[in-house]
């Protein structure tokens, strides 16, 4: 897995109005004056790798009003040719898993609204299906997904069903 691009926003001088974003290559230079933001990018990619240990309520970005950033949001890009992971013990394919983005890339977003770690949501952009019948599977519990698949049965005229 290769991390191609970085989000940032509502981190010090990144705006909450927008996600920032910097193109990640085999060889990445952040150059620019004096209070650019260089460092910021680093601290930001160190939250989201490493945990929230570093970030302090000093971290929100504060807008020319004075307002404080209600979260701050860190987003990772990341492309591989196989994207197969363990899951305990079970090896695991991202794409057929639907857990990838319409590129094909895995992207994983946190969100922080307070620097504790309760306070920190992380999420993974999915490319769901367009079919209405199938377009809630990922939130339903086993038994909802059973009843799904029932009335699936029904709609679709499927006869039977292969045990797993």
């Amino acid at each position: 897995m290769k991390l191609i691009k970085f989000g940032i926003s509502g981190f010090r001088g990144f705006s909450s109005d927008k996600l920032s974003t910097i193109d990640v290559h085999d060889l990445t230079t952040l150059i620019g004056k004096n209070d650019a933001g260089k460092s910021s990018v680093l601290d930001a990619m160190d939250v989201f790798f490493n945990g929230i240990s570093n970030l302090d309520n000093d971290d929100f970005h504060i807008d020319s009003d004075g307002a404080r950033a209600e979260s701050i949001e860190l987003q990772a890009t990341f492309s591989s040719n196989e994207f197969i992971v363990k899951l305990e013990t079970v090896d695991t394919n991202l794409s057929k898993e639907g857990l990838l983005s319409k590129d094909g890339n895995l992207v994983i977003t946190q969100k922080i609204t307070k620097p504790t770690k309760s306070a920190v949501k992380t999420s993974i952009t999915a490319f769901l299906p367009d079919e209405p019948d199938l377009a809630d599977l990922y939130t339903l519990t086993n038994a909802k997904l059973k009843e799904k698949l029932e009335y699936i049965k029904e709609q679709y005229n499927v006869k039977g069903t292969r045990k797993m």
